[in-house]
């Protein structure tokens, strides 16, 4: 049996719109470019085909992809009142180091963006992050080193 795989209603959301895209604009037009390369190619030599045909196995396997997690994801509800960082948590940080605060949205991998502080459960930082309360200290070793963290709002 699978496991329900949960997301953020936003996370779901862009889910979703990646495979609107997918199936209603990138393969149509996949199809055309081969259809075209098909038009003027030898099959033993033409990279074109080749290319066009590379792409389509890509776009396909993550349609796939895609409707597999859509159709096992459950949408996790936004409680009022927080008080440990969970999946869908927003966690406002003060980097003990630097004094820069950030805010981060712990998320599942298939919907992080670290550029929109959508981070991934099984990030170092996301990982260390759940079941935190406010004001706990943390020490987090990222790629980039260790960081000293603490925890100033869940929401």
């Amino acid at each position: 049996m699978a496991k329900k795989m949960q997301l953020t209603k936003k996370g779901f959301e862009q889910l979703k719109e990646e495979l609107e895209q997918l199936e209603n604009i990138l393969r149509p037009k996949n199809k055309e470019r081969i259809k075209r390369a098909r038009g003027f190619c030898d099959f033993n030599e033409d990279s074109e085909y080749e290319a066009a045909l590379t792409e389509q196995r890509k776009i396909y396997e993550r349609i796939k992809e895609l409707q597999y997690v859509l159709s096992q994801a459950t949408i996790i509800e936004q409680k009022t009142k927080v008080y440990r960082v969970s999946l869908g948590s927003s966690v406002r940080v003060l980097d003990l180091g630097t004094g820069e605060q950030e805010t981060f949205t712990i998320v599942r991998a298939e919907e992080a963006d670290s550029f929109s502080g959508r981070i991934s459960e099984g990030s170092p930082l996301g990982s260390a992050l759940l079941g935190a309360k406010v004001n706990e200290r943390l020490t987090v070793t990222t790629p980039n080193g260790r960081r000293e963290i603490k925890i100033e709002k869940i929401s």
